[in-house]
């Protein structure tokens, strides 16, 4: 994407018409060059994380759903057979798998192992390895599940507090870049450009871009890594924050293309 970025300054900076009247240095398309190149990963992560948002939140209605049916006296498989027939969002899926897998004739054993290929969620996968088990081995599955569903309570109201707390530091990084991004240009505008005038040296052309490109750049490991960062606080994966780097650095080429 920086390569493609580099040929278009080339050739339609240097040597046409610039369609784009503000982009008039490489380092602005190297920002919009790395904002497409993390695009598609950030659509990726938040594609998985709007399935595990929608299996965490249809996962307590399934669970008080099978906890009915096996209080009922059906057995682990027979209730996942009448659940099949419901709609419990991204759950839904696997549900229906586990009935057409038993019905084919697969052993629980083999069945377990395709969800874990298929069911990236960790305890999803363990509600259906546990249902898998009592249906070879018994077991009392209605305390169980009662005790993870209580357990899912317990985590979810967990997680709405550490959300409301970190939403305000995610707030905080992005406007601590913002504001770095705008004291950095007011100082070369209005301080360092008429001061050295002042002083009888001035700044060319050649010489203010330079400085403005080490800004930028600076603006944009901050932004990259500030990024990483982010995801790191809010779902303790660093990679998870390529969407907030891919944001800010966005931010930072929209600022300049407004000045």
């Amino acid at each position: 994407m920086a390569f493609l970025a580099a040929i278009y300054y080339e050739l339609a900076v240097l040597g046409a018409r610039n369609p784009i009247p503000h982009f008039t240095q490489w380092y602005y398309y190297a920002s919009i060059a790395i904002a497409i190149a993390m695009a598609p990963y950030a659509y990726l992560d938040y594609r998985r994380r709007a399935w595990v948002n929608d299996v965490e939140r249809n996962l307590p209605r399934m669970l008080s759903d099978l906890e009915g049916l096996v209080e009922s006296g059906l057995s682990p498989l027979l209730s996942l057979k009448q659940m099949s027939q419901k709609d419990y969002g991204a759950l839904t899926r696997p549900l229906r798998r586990i009935v057409s897998l038993a019905s084919w004739g697969y052993t629980y054993q083999r069945i377990k192992q395709i969800l874990e290929r298929e069911v990236p969620h960790q305890v999803a996968l363990m509600i259906f390895k546990l249902l898998l088990d009592a249906e070879e081995g018994g077991g009392d599955v209605a305390s169980a599940v009662r005790s993870i569903r209580e357990y899912l309570r317990d985590a979810d109201a967990l997680k709405g507090e550490l959300e409301s707390t970190v939403r305000m530091q995610v707030f905080v990084v992005y406007l601590a870049l913002v504001i770095f991004l705008y004291i950095s240009e007011t100082a070369l505008s209005s301080l360092l450009v008429p001061t050295s005038s002042a002083i009888g040296i001035g700044l060319s052309a050649s010489t203010l871009s330079y400085v403005k490109s080490i800004m930028f750049g600076m603006y944009l490991v901050e932004a990259i890594l500030g990024g990483l960062a982010l995801g790191k606080m809010t779902s303790g994966s660093a990679a998870a924050g390529v969407k907030h780097a891919m944001l800010l650095v966005v931010i930072g080429a929209l600022y300049i293309m407004v000045l």
